[in-house]
């Protein structure tokens, strides 16, 4: 799942959204990646949620479906649920506006064509016919006697970290995922590796796994689960595979999966923080580490082939 995010400086609107609908569809603009050779196409496409079209061997329907010029193969998109409005807040906080399920391809660049709605903070007054294409808009609301504006607008397509309203347990079935990769802490692998038994010949560990590089002898593989339960209900941070991108906020629960539902959450992109997300569910398989957020923390270490 991809989602099409936005961060914006909204004065006196709020409710930012596509003027999308079934007699005005929003086409939404992207530049597309194929997964498979990983060639960037540089034509824009355009992606209509009121559209339908048909994929090769009668294997169902999508909003979007592409074939990549490249490696010949064919690769869709359907577009999960109507933009959901931008919120005027104070500061500017990042926020899904819509969620595409991705087959074959990623979306890497937005183009903010098409006309937008908006409404007043105050007043309610709608505004239509907003043109985002310069980076900024400006008016007037009649009713509120008072200059309406948005600026510094930041389109990001980003992996779609799920919102849940309560603290249900999540399940995501038919999802296949060594439990044993998925969340074990670098706090946990280093303890391994200080004790006296195995100190001068811990291997090196590959990133993305833990099946080790030997150097001297091999590491049994830790069961991570009884680490995370022992996190539930404390601070924890989640340090996702991509973007220098981690989460701060209460660990709620974890599934069967070892899907990560926290609250009170935090995004941090680079350690800056980008805003508060409220309650998230994180999917194992972006995990890159958790751990306790009083943990000694550590810098990424650069792994050698």
């Amino acid at each position: 799942m991809l989602a099409l995010t936005l961060v914006a400086d909204l004065t006196g609107i709020t409710d930012l959204r596509p003027n999308d609908s079934p007699d005005n569809p929003y086409f939404y603009t992207f530049r597309v990646q194929c997964t498979s050779c990983r060639e960037i196409h540089p034509n824009w496409v355009n992606v209509c949620r009121f559209e339908s079209n048909e994929l090769s061997g009668s294997r169902g329907e999508a909003n979007f479906v592409w074939r990549c010029k490249t490696c010949k193969r064919e690769s869709s998109a359907t577009i999960k649920a109507p933009p959901t409005p931008y919120k005027q807040a104070s500061p500017p906080k990042r926020q899904n506006i819509v969620e595409f399920d991705c087959r074959g391809l990623e979306f890497t660049e937005f183009k903010a064509d098409g006309e937008y709605l908006a409404t007043g903070l105050e007043s309610s007054t709608l505004f239509s016919g907003i043109d985002l294409q310069e980076g900024e808009w400006f008016d007037y609301d009649e009713k509120a006697g008072e200059e309406v504006s948005i600026k510094d607008i930041k389109w990001e397509v980003r992996r779609a970290l799920a919102a849940v309203d309560g603290p249900a347990h999540v399940t995501i079935p038919n999802l296949e995922i060594n439990t044993a990769k998925a969340a074990l802490s670098r706090e946990a692998r280093q303890k391994r590796c200080n004790e006296p038994q195995d100190q001068g010949n811990c291997s090196r560990l590959d990133p993305y796994s833990l099946n080790t590089i030997p150097t001297v002898m091999s590491f049994i593989p830790i069961n991570p689960r009884p680490m995370l339960q022992s996190l539930v209900n404390e601070e924890v941070i989640v340090r996702l595979k991509w973007g220098q991108t981690e989460y701060k906020g209460r660990l709620v629960s974890v599934d069967s999966y070892m899907n990560i539902q926290l609250t009170n959450t935090e995004e941090f992109v680079d350690h800056k923080s980008t805003g508060s997300l409220g309650q998230v569910l994180i999917r194992c398989n972006n995990v890159l580490w958790i751990q306790g957020a009083g943990a000694k923390m550590e810098e990424d270490t650069h792994m050698d082939g």
